[in-house]
């Protein structure tokens, strides 16, 4: 076949391409990320085709008239970024330790220079290769965060600390009700510290240490809270744009209403981390079960490599779940200060800090995309550790939750109606807003059995697809009845229980 191809730069790293009659490019060799195949039927019209590498998120063509075109743009890292590797999940360690090296080799099909080790407390960035992603070497500049924006939806952060300087975008309290999500607990400074504390030479040093920290507090002082926000914070990070969202927090049961949030999440392209859960259970908490579908879940390991005992393990059921430093890791506290905190809370930000890396170096990556390239680059795999001599971690709490609909309502215990309830409105976007606000004009007024419902919330104030119910025990009220008459209505397709949520503890 004849071909006749000008080059405007150089074979390598071009950047335009003219194709004159039958012309078909072809790559060099597997996997190369300079090159593109493309079949181009013209007859005397001449196209041009535009595209930076392998990596840019489409390929664009300029039509010089009418012509039949075949392409095909390879994009390993977007399309299938570990077709070539064996994944083997284990129900104790899910997919093995993340490797951020590791899953930039596969990304840009090329080896990165080892590092010197930083060695002391930064053992768990050494653990995770994260120095090799800094480093800017002959082949590129280093990946440090740099454009992304990872949402910590725990207890706050301190916006004082001079770890964050310059980098905390607007976030949200929903304990409080406003947009300072300042911690009053600590935890959540931890976390945000693990993920993007500076690199200034004092202090401690995120994974990604560019990145910007979007703050949402749902957990109080104490470091508890409800579900109801938790759904809350993660819908308010998705829809204002957060790449990567870590959720250190868990310990509920299933729930339809986080599942859709997680997916919603997904589906805009936010990678959403997990922690695991800190009883030593066999499978993951929830949230952290929902990676069956969408996210990631992360245990914890300790120094040695070996399975932190406090750690839920993956589970019988193959998920997105990956192991990461859990034990004794130091970051940033309120007032300037740090410590040493354990537990998956503490693992999780490890791996959204990964997360935050890749999108930072490819913004185009779609958050499946990224959940591949950590799942299938894991290095090692982690044995068992016995539960030491003198250490405490919080016991597992109820994993019950129940759906209600029309056809259980019947069935359920009037227990069931003592704690807020999360509802599911129906209908378009215009039906949800005119319930959103019937709901709200009743439960002012107390009209009729309305008066048994003492707050209703729009849990996502611009698409009011969840609304949470909180009912009172007034004189005479069946929340029961009121229940049966907003779901036959069709306002509602289904109610579930709201959750408490409470931080685990670990000492370890």
């Amino acid at each position: 076949m004849s071909s006749s191809i000008s080059r405007r730069h150089s074979v390598r790293r071009r950047r335009w391409v003219d194709f004159v009659g039958r012309s078909q490019g072809t790559l060099e060799r597997h996997g190369d990320h300079d090159w593109f195949g493309i079949n181009l039927h013209t007859g005397r019209n001449r196209v041009a085709a535009k595209g930076k590498s392998l990596l840019d998120p489409h390929l664009r063509l300029r039509e010089g008239g009418h012509f039949s075109l075949s392409a095909q743009h390879l994009k390993p890292a977007e399309a299938n970024p570990t077709a070539e590797r064996q994944r083997t999940f284990s129900r104790m360690d899910g997919y093995g330790q993340v490797n951020a090296k590791g899953a930039f080799e596969s990304l840009l099909n090329r080896p990165l220079h080892n590092q010197a080790p930083l060695g002391g407390y930064f053992w768990n960035l050494d653990m995770i290769g994260a120095p090799e992603i800094w480093a800017a070497n002959s082949n590129g500049p280093g990946v440090t965060g740099k454009g992304v924006t990872i949402a910590v939806v725990d207890t706050g952060i301190d916006y004082n600390n001079w770890e964050f300087k310059g980098r905390i975008q607007a976030g949200y309290d929903f304990v409080d009700g406003d947009s300072i999500a300042e911690d009053a607990n600590g935890h959540g400074t931890h976390v945000a510290g693990t993920i993007a504390a500076a690199n200034d030479g004092r202090g401690i040093t995120g994974v990604a240490h560019d990145a910007t920290i979007m703050p949402i507090r749902v957990l109080d002082e104490n470091g508890a809270g409800y579900l109801s926000d938790a759904i809350r914070g993660v819908r308010w990070a998705t829809n204002n744009g957060a790449d990567v969202i870590n959720l250190s927090l868990g310990g509920t049961g299933y729930s339809r209403a986080m599942a859709d949030a997680i997916r919603h999440a997904s589906r805009r392209g936010t990678v959403v981390v997990m922690a695991a859960g800190n009883w030593g259970g066999t499978s993951p908490d929830y949230p952290a079960s929902h990676a069956i579908n969408h996210g990631i879940a992360v245990g914890a390991v300790q120094r040695d490599g070996r399975l932190a005992w406090f750690s839920n393990r993956a589970g019988s059921r193959p998920l997105n779940y990956v192991m990461a430093p859990g034990v004794g890791i130091k970051s940033t506290l309120p007032g300037n200060r740090s410590g040493y905190f354990s537990g998956t809370s503490m693992a999780a930000p490890h791996v959204a800090g990964v997360a935050g890396l890749l999108k930072s170096h490819n913004s185009s990556l779609s958050s499946g995309a990224i959940e591949d390239l950590i799942t299938g680059t894991t290095q090692g795999r982690s044995s068992t550790q016995g539960k030491p001599t003198g250490t405490q971690g919080v016991g597992r709490r109820s994993l019950s939750s129940s759906v209600i609909t029309l056809d259980n309502i019947d069935s359920l215990s009037a227990d069931a109606f003592g704690d807020p309830l999360i509802g599911s409105l129906s209908g378009n976007l215009k039906r949800r807003q005119a319930t959103t606000q019937i709901m709200r004009d009743r439960v002012r007024r107390e009209q009729g059995k309305y008066a048994a419902v003492d707050n209703f919330t729009s849990l996502d104030t611009g698409d009011h697809l969840f609304a949470s119910v909180d009912f009172n025990d007034a004189p005479g009220s069946d929340q029961r009845d009121l229940l049966r008459t907003m779901l036959a209505s069709n306002h509602f397709d289904y109610f579930e229980l709201d959750q408490a949520i409470q931080l685990d503890v670990v000492n370890a």
